[in-house]
């Protein structure tokens, strides 16, 4: 299945994050011009919000100033159908943690020979995005801020890249990182980053630090899953050595990691660069060469298999596709299992397309319809069953109409002031209020708001069907 989003065909989703959904596209052209390409585009919830806007167009207009070959490159900024979208490069392959879940559930680590090599192409590609500079000459003061395993690609040909400039920090953004406000995944923050405070290239330092810390290992940095206990312990660095973690791994290259995730910034490394020429003579003296890409490719072969993309039909694309044709879509809820859920579609008698549906949303209707029929339609050798006969018709029982279902969920909206990050039943839902409509089952919750500085504050709510709880928290009023 494909969906048609403008010049593009969709055809599977890569990955969906909290605010954009990224496809896998054909950008079409004339006579038969087909190229690949990745499109995130921002979810629609978030089409109409300035901020979030903001920040996907700071993404496009720093990340197309990175011109290098280990970072994933920009072609286009858009708009269709009301959806903004991002067209960048297409990287056949995979990313460093579904490499890593590969790894672990076939109980093997990344040799440390391929482990250099991966993590001295990510230090060379942040040291170039730290390095930019404007047309004038001036610095950009770029950081990444979101250096970690999903934002690190591997390509079916052993190329690596560094990916999504999402919540990069620059000097050229529109969109302003508030005082409080803390950016990027719990469990590769710097100590700085953790506690909302002015980062620099040093930052980036760290968290490629983390990643060699745990290619190196094959554990986790932070092993705990609450999300406030890992928010806390980043805040701190307060993780396992790697010599007592894994002390198999040669010193001089837990020297480095020990260097990289010192957390205080002027104990680190001063920039990437200098990371990675102590990585490669930290290898060097351990008589360790670093892979060559055909021999990385040919090492994750092998664990990437398996590994294929969700299609399209699973997507939003997918789920307002259905809405159209009058579908249902099963949704997920905080606080269930949370596995691939199959759409649910149901077509009611009547239902019509509106005359403003895209050709696109009409196709994919008829393709519903056609499975329906196909369904429905009887076997070449399948006899057609007889009409009841009309006496027994006349003489059924009538069948009281269902009563109507009760909405098996309710939705929060909630805002701080200051912001806030939010969990819900110690689950992190947004790293900044406001929240707005959450879905969540009906009955208690229990949410808290930490401020950047660590302070928290405990809310319950009752969540009751098909209504919509709000709450406001003033920190200046506690």
């Amino acid at each position: 299945m494909q969906l048609a989003f403008g010049k593009y065909d969709l055809h599977a989703r890569i990955a969906r994050g909290g605010t954009a959904e990224v496809f896998l596209a054909d950008q079409n052209g004339p006579d038969g011009f087909s190229k690949p390409v990745a499109l995130k585009v921002l979810l629609p919830e978030f089409g109409h919000d300035a901020e979030f806007v903001d920040m996907l167009i700071d993404e496009a207009r720093l990340a197309v100033r990175l011109s290098h070959p280990s970072i994933v490159q920009i072609l286009e900024l858009g708009k269709t159908d009301g959806r903004y979208f991002i067209a960048m490069e297409y990287v056949r392959g995979s990313n460093l943690a579904v490499l890593r879940r590969a790894l672990a559930a076939e109980e093997t680590k990344m040799p440390a020979r391929a482990t250099v090599a991966i993590l001295s192409t990510v230090l060379e590609a942040l040291h170039a995005a730290h390095e930019q500079q404007d047309k004038d000459g001036k610095p950009l003061n770029i950081v990444h801020r979101d250096v970690r395993p999903h934002n690190i690609l591997i390509s079916d040909h052993g190329i690596v890249k560094v990916a999504d400039f999402g919540i990069a920090k620059a000097a050229i953004n529109h969109a302003r990182t508030r005082t409080g406000v803390i950016k990027g995944c719990f469990a590769y923050l710097s100590p700085e980053q953790a506690r909302a405070r002015p980062v620099d290239r040093r930052s980036d330092v760290f968290s490629a630090g983390l990643v060699l810390y745990e290619l190196l290992s094959g554990a986790r940095a932070y092993e705990c899953d609450d999300e406030l206990e890992m928010l806390g312990r980043a805040q701190h660095a307060e993780l396992t050595p790697l010599g007592v973690a894994c002390p198999e791994v040669p010193a001089r290259l837990r020297e480095v990691v020990d260097r990289a995730l010192a957390p205080e910034p002027d104990a680190r490394f001063q920039s990437c660069a200098a990371m990675g020429d102590a990585l490669a003579q930290a290898a060097k003296k351990a008589g360790m060469t670093p892979f060559t890409p055909a021999q990385l490719a040919a090492f994750v072969a092998p664990f990437l298999a398996g590994v294929k993309l969700e299609p399209v039909e699973r997507s939003l694309f997918g789920e307002e596709l259905l809405a159209e044709a009058g579908g249902g879509v099963a949704t997920r809820v905080v606080g269930t299992p949370k596995p691939a859920v199959p759409l649910l579609v149901t077509t009611p008698a009547g239902t019509s397309l509106g005359t403003q549906a895209s050709m696109a949303w009409i196709a994919g209707a008829l393709a519903v319809v056609a499975v329906l029929a196909f369904a429905l339609w009887p076997r070449p050798n399948e006899p057609v069953p007889e009409p009841e006969p009309a006496s027994q018709a006349a003489t059924a029982a009538p069948i009281d109409p269902p009563p109507p279902a009760k909405a098996a969920h309710g939705y929060l909206t909630i805002n701080s002031r200051p912001w806030s990050t939010v969990f819900v039943d110690g689950a992190l839902v947004s790293k900044t209020t406001p929240v707005r409509r959450l879905e969540l089952s009906i009955g208690k919750h229990r949410v808290v708001l930490q401020r950047g500085d660590g302070a928290k504050a405990e809310l319950d709510v009752e969540i009751t069907p098909g209504a919509t709880v709000t709450k406001l928290y003033d920190w200046d009023a506690r």
